[in-house]
């Protein structure tokens, strides 16, 4: 019994507060390497380019189409970003480095802009006539960080035109096939071109 009271009286406290300790460190740990956002595909659209009821339509029919490819994550389309908004920029910057976003739709200087910093992948695989043209990121080892490089790279088709905007996929993307399945939706689909 003196035991017990003895631990209790220099010890609980102590065991207490190192056992909260390691619970919460690991509990960051887990959700920190175990990202439970799971989607087929993110989309991002810059500056309004979409109404919310062709988003919706688009959410229907891009979810249908990827269904029935076997695809049975959720589609995510996000419209609240302005490329005016150093914030929204740094917003899309952040997912785009956590490939957490798999393509956009912008207007063409939002696409250019987004192209020349290297956030696209070129679509020179895809057969079509409506391929847009950017210049991309000029990677090079005598490339400094102080130095301004956006947009004097390679000139490739980074984008797809569907209606007034642009589709592009993001280089960090591991969701090829999503993506493919939704630019058909898109391009191969008479409602959307205006």
């Amino acid at each position: 019994m003196k035991k017990l009271q003895h631990f209790k009286d220099y010890y609980l406290k102590t065991t207490l507060i190192v056992i909260v300790i390691i619970s919460a460190l690991l509990y960051i740990l887990f959700h920190s390497f175990h990202n439970n956002d799971s989607h087929a595909l993110r989309v991002v659209i810059f500056d309004n380019q979409c109404s919310q009821q062709e988003i919706a339509q688009i959410q229907k029919d891009a979810g249908e189409a990827l269904r029935q490819a076997g695809i049975q994550d959720s589609l995510v389309i996000e419209n609240n970003y302005s490329s005016s908004s150093s914030s929204d920029l740094d917003r899309f910057y952040v997912l785009a480095a956590n490939k957490a976003v798999d393509a956009v739709i912008a207007d063409n200087d939002t696409f250019q802009m987004l192209a020349g910093q290297g956030y696209f992948t070129s679509l020179d695989s895809l057969d079509s006539s409506s391929l847009i043209y950017a210049a991309g990121y000029k990677d090079s080892d005598q490339i400094t960080f102080e130095d301004n490089e956006t947009g004097k790279g390679e000139t490739q088709p980074y984008g797809i035109r569907f209606g007034s905007s642009v589709l592009s996929f993001v280089a960090s993307s591991p969701n090829e096939t999503a993506f493919q399945i939704f630019n058909q939706t898109l391009t191969e689909n008479d409602k959307y071109a205006e």
